[in-house]
């Protein structure tokens, strides 16, 4: 490829630029990467003044922004559900494509520095996909469960106490938030919330409908 992160935002990009392509093979990882980084090139004077600060002491980056956030999203499309199992995945199977890879703890602090592009980066296909729909177009409307610890552990849990609640669906009991999407007939995403797991999935019909 010569190219020389949070989990939840990653989830709903991964179907919305290359939705007809199968998930596998390095010419869809190079589809995807050349669409990441030709929007991102567009969106780069707006996210300039926007980039986390980064320590005076550190390093160039060796991972480029595209890069990263490639393999955030192709690792959320394939199903790996965190930061370490996309990275070991694209270190075992795509080494050739991202010579670049480095160290674990560098391609996470590569994710946490690029996440203003990946906001960027979903805004933007929200915005063309808005646009691509017709005047009334048909919405449909799921949620899924996004767990930030097991159940049983709830009460130990600190990083997101003060807005992870527990749930159950048809799966069981969760301990986290729920992410609500809304796509249309051909698949393309229209819009999205994230929520504490108690929300009611009605309530967010004509919040996310609202504008369209």
């Amino acid at each position: 490829m010569g190219m020389s992160n949070r989990a939840k935002t990653t989830h709903i990009l991964e179907g919305a630029m290359l939705i007809q392509e199968k998930i596998s093979g390095s010419e869809t990882l190079l589809k995807l990467y050349v669409a990441i980084d030709e929007d991102r090139k567009a969106l780069h004077p707006q996210l300039q003044a926007k980039h986390l600060p980064r320590a005076p002491r550190g390093g160039t980056p060796i991972l480029s922004a595209a890069e990263g956030l490639t393999i955030v999203v192709w690792g959320a499309w394939r199903g790996l559900t965190d930061k370490a199992k996309g990275y070991f995945h694209v270190q075992r199977d795509h080494q050739q494509e991202f010579p670049t890879l480095g160290a674990y703890s560098k391609f996470v602090e590569a994710t946490n520095r690029y996440s203003v592009e990946l906001r960027a980066l979903l805004a933007l296909i929200l915005h063309r996909n808005r646009h691509a729909q017709g005047q009334y177009p048909i919405v449909l409307q799921d949620s899924t469960a996004i767990a930030v610890c097991h159940v049983a552990r709830a009460r130990q849990h600190r990083t997101f106490r003060a807005w992870a609640r527990k749930s159950k669906n048809g799966l069981g009991w969760w301990y986290g938030f729920k992410l609500h999407v809304q796509c249309d007939e051909a698949g393309r995403l229209c819009g999205f919330a994230l929520t504490t797991a108690t929300v009611d999935d009605r309530k967010l019909l004509a919040p996310l409908t609202r504008g369209r």
